[in-house]
């Protein structure tokens, strides 16, 4: 049976939209490892890993901000 993740707002949800974000996510949970590592697993050139994660962290910051506000 696979994991299932729920995401209830629409940016967050962006992230997991793209094929390749989504492989880049699941690589970063996955285990500890430098960017260029990632990189060659998931078959990016480093620059667009690194466009990608910064793509990444700014929905996580977004996200965290909405929690925030909600509370």
């Amino acid at each position: 049976m696979r994991d299932r993740i729920i995401v209830s707002d629409a940016r967050t949800a962006n992230a997991f939209a793209s094929a390749r974000q989504r492989r880049l996510l699941l690589e970063l949970v996955a285990r500890e490892s430098s960017l260029q590592e990632i990189a060659l697993r998931v078959h990016l050139s480093l620059s667009l890993a690194h466009y990608h994660v910064g793509r990444l962290r700014r929905s996580e910051e977004h996200t965290s901000e909405l929690q925030s506000h909600h509370d």
